[in-house]
């Protein structure tokens, strides 16, 4: 599970009239700071530490792999935030209507 991703069910969401209503509810979503890559990235970290995964001892290889691979996901997504966040200071503010908010520009 942890090597495909984790599919937020928010890219669903349909209002009837925005085709990329996703994609900006993330931009905005980002932009403001409600959950990001980081906040996930802490999660993974406290989680890593607080099982002791790092210490554990007597894995086959298939175990130190998997290891190995759960340990650095927490550096690995702070490295996308870092480029999420260039790339959204780079690009300029564009307001995004939301129907279900009475079309108010966030």
């Amino acid at each position: 599970m942890m090597k495909k991703m984790v599919t937020m069910p928010a890219h669903l969401m349909a209002d009837g009239v925005d085709p990329m209503l996703f994609q900006h509810f993330s931009a905005v979503a980002r932009r403001i700071g409600v959950y990001a890559t980081s906040d996930c990235a802490d999660t993974v970290e406290f989680l890593v530490g607080r099982w002791r995964l790092e210490k554990l001892e007597g894995l086959d290889v298939k175990g130190r792999k998997a290891q190995d691979f759960v340990c650095g996901l927490s550096p690995r997504a702070r490295k996308l935030q870092e480029r999420a966040d260039e790339r959204a200071r780079r690009l300029q503010h564009r307001g995004v209507k939301f129907s279900w908010i009475f079309n108010k520009e966030l």
